[in-house]
């Protein structure tokens, strides 16, 4: 079976293997155990750490030494999990390479259980797990070339698999980027995916750093239907968060010596949205200025912005929340299309963030947000 067709089964008998990696990605060590009941991980496409997860275990190991931290120091963990089929074959799914975060062993004359809580491979930039600059002001000039400064950095941080596109429209940096005493690299890296709007930085579930576009579900593959939806969904809920929707944004950027304002005004002029500026709803407006926007140096940055702000606070704000028995190679930012039950039609969401737990009662929650094709 493959991994599309094994989750559909009802019933579940599943299976866990964990490898040992270092820093060059390759195995030290496989750590095989019962794994205890409730097991978690979560995707999230609006975190910088996209995923984490927690995981027990009775570790059956005899010659590794899991109290050792020299065991975990400078290495990473690579999880996957398995279900077997109707011939007990078991058909794995990576779920993810991870830094290791408190590694914790409980003894006792009943007890020998492992517990591992992992952050994805970004948390070596943040602070959480390394990724302090040295004690001075970092700088990269204006007219920098994004992508190769982001691989300048990449590589320096020590990591080998990287995929980093040219940006667009913006593929230098408008303005000096600057880092004060005491940042860290995400910092130089957060302010470099910033410059446009619509991309994304992130680490994905083989352990290598993405730089590129979020997509936005125009010309894209359709990547689960109604044929799984059928088989696994349990409930749904629709979701409208109204402080949060803002449908006419204006961005000021950053005011000159001679007064000059780069400015930048997105309007849901979508008919089709619930939140269309014409339609009933009327102007709710959102001014965006000061503060991160005074690193907004040209109109088409400031135009490029708020539509961004606009995607933020009306287009994500339309969600819908599927809980379902758990699709373990779902991945966030697919576009996917789902007849609800109660509802006639077909609609397609891009998925936003998957929180999964393991066991016996286990299930997967799926934030997603609605596709408008005549959205920027």
């Amino acid at each position: 079976m493959t991994e599309r067709e094994i989750c559909k089964l009802r019933g579940r008998i599943l299976h866990t293997k964990i490898y040992i990696l270092n820093f060059k990605y390759q195995t030290c060590a496989e750590i095989s155990g019962k794994v205890l009941d409730g097991a978690s991980f979560s995707n999230d496409a609006t975190s910088d750490i996209r995923r984490t997860c927690s995981i027990s275990l009775i570790p059956d190991n005899k010659t590794l030494d899991l109290t050792n931290a020299n065991v975990w120091i400078d290495k990473y963990i690579q999880i996957y999990c398995g279900i077997e089929d109707d011939k007990g074959e078991i058909v794995y799914t990576n779920m993810g390479i991870y830094l290791i975060d408190s590694p914790n062993v409980t003894y006792d004359a009943t007890n020998n259980t492992l517990t591992l809580a992992g952050n994805d491979l970004m948390c070596k930039t943040t602070g959480l797990r390394n990724g302090y600059l040295e004690g001075i002001e970092y700088q990269i000039p204006q007219d920098s070339n994004i992508k190769n400064v982001l691989t300048t950095i990449v590589k320096d941080c020590g990591f080998t698999k990287y995929a980093i596109e040219e940006a667009s429209p913006t593929p230098a940096c408008p303005n000096q980027v600057s880092v004060s005493v005491g940042g860290v690299v995400h910092d130089l890296i957060s302010q470099l995916t910033q410059i446009n709007a619509n991309y994304q930085s992130y680490f994905d579930v083989n352990g290598t750093f993405r730089f590129n576009q979020i997509p936005s579900g125009k010309d894209e593959q359709v990547r689960v239907d109604d044929k799984i939806w059928n088989k696994v969904l349990i409930s749904y809920q629709k979701n409208t968060n109204f402080e949060n929707v803002k449908n006419y944004i204006e961005v000021y950027g950053h005011t000159d010596e001679h007064g000059n304002t780069p400015f930048g005004v997105a309007k849901d002029e979508n008919p089709q949205s619930p939140f269309y500026y014409q339609g009933t709803t009327g102007i709710i407006r959102l001014v965006c200025s000061g503060d991160e926007y005074d690193n907004i140096f040209t109109s088409r940055l400031a135009q490029e912005r708020a539509n961004y702000e606009l995607y933020l606070h009306c287009k994500l704000q339309d969600s819908l929340t599927l809980e379902c028995v758990p699709i373990l190679w779902l991945d966030t930012n697919w576009l996917i299309e789902i007849t609800l039950p109660n509802e006639s039609t077909t609609e397609k969401y891009i998925i936003k963030s998957i929180s999964t737990n393991l066991g016996v009662q286990g299930t997967q929650t799926i934030t997603l947000m609605k596709y408008y094709p005549l959205y920027p």
